[in-house]
């Protein structure tokens, strides 16, 4: 599994943990400021395929 931070539909970064990507994706919300509904998580298979749950349009992260 594949977890990648996107923004505004562009890919940020991407990690092979998910607690990684959820803790950056944290820190990039907090540290520039940025509405959460510009960021989105998702997690994709090893196909690359988007995982049932975790797609597009799909809340993964609430920040705290």
């Amino acid at each position: 599994m594949t977890y990648s931070i996107f923004d505004n539909g562009n890919l940020v970064v991407s990690f092979a943990m998910p607690e990684e990507a959820e803790s950056a994706l944290a820190r990039i919300a907090a540290e520039e400021s940025r509405p959460m509904d510009t960021l989105m998580l998702v997690a994709f298979d090893d196909d690359g395929y988007a995982v049932a749950g975790c797609a597009p349009g799909e809340s993964l992260f609430s920040p705290a």
